[in-house]
């Protein structure tokens, strides 16, 4: 009790709000043990009565920061604070690509964007616009689907068999435009195609009258870290230019890798 009459006159000396300081805490325990906490650890841990470190918990609970798995009685972190954390991510991973982005946009004659894979969708993480672009579907910040977008369908292209096929299983395919792949076959061979040519197109799936390209980011364990692409009117993509701006997004992607510290994607 000592301990949490000494934490109160400094958060109070500081200005702090002494529940939120607590609430964090709270918070960073569980991200520092993925196999969960019980109440009683975390109250040990951070030095606090049960009663208060419960009440705080549930609190927390309610809002989704952290959960609650009956089957071992542990506190976990919650899918808000797993969405904050991969925003937070994102974030920085869009921060690191700019410089390559804005190289690719000026390259390619086009916006350039970094996308990271999220629950089964994409994440924009940044961008680089093109001076005048109306044609960009998604800005940062958007999450859209895998299946219709350039840099989701390189992302799914890189997964195992295995990891693909719950996919294929659990995802419906939902249509955007009448030209987006909605059967799991016609994505699959989709797919096949994205890995034999190393770049994957979104020809009007997502928007009408927009083609984006896109190739795969691969971390030092050769799983997906973020893809990305360039987002253009049809009219300035066509079939006869495809090699040369699946080219671009190709070397962009191996740039991106050497700038996260990792092998360069194949």
């Amino acid at each position: 009790m000592q301990d949490v009459q000494l934490e109160e006159r400094a958060a109070n000396r500081g200005g702090y709000v002494q529940s939120l300081v607590r609430a964090l805490g709270l918070l960073d325990q569980l991200a520092d043990h993925e196999e969960g906490l019980t109440l009683t650890q975390m109250a040990r841990r951070v030095a606090l009565p049960r009663s208060t470190t419960h009440r705080l918990l549930t609190t927390m609970e309610s809002m989704r920061y952290v959960a609650f798995d009956s089957g071992n009685g542990r506190w976990g972190v919650g899918t808000r604070a797993l969405a904050l954390a991969n925003a937070l991510e994102a974030a920085r991973i869009g921060s690191i690509a700019r410089p390559v982005l804005q190289s690719l946009q000026a390259s390619a004659g086009a916006t350039a964007s970094i996308a990271t894979p999220e629950d089964g969708r994409v994440r924009y993480a940044g961008q680089a616009r093109l001076a005048g672009d109306r044609c960009s579907a998604a800005k940062v910040g958007d999450r859209l689907p895998m299946h219709t977008t350039a840099t989701g369908k390189a992302i799914l292209a890189s997964w195992p068999t295995p990891k693909l096929a719950a996919y294929l299983r659990q995802t419906p395919l939902e249509a955007r435009t009448a030209c987006s792949l909605t059967r799991a076959d016609a994505l699959a061979r989709e797919l096949e195609l994205v890995r034999r040519r190393g770049f994957a197109v979104d020809d009007q799936e997502t928007k009408p009258g927009v083609r984006c390209l896109a190739a795969i980011v691969l971390d030092r364990d050769g799983e997906a870290r973020a893809a990305v692409g360039i987002t253009c009117p049809i009219g300035e993509a066509p079939d006869s230019r495809l090699p040369f701006l699946g080219a671009s997004v190709r070397t962009s992607a191996r740039r991106l890798a050497e700038a996260f510290g990792q092998p360069a994607a194949a």
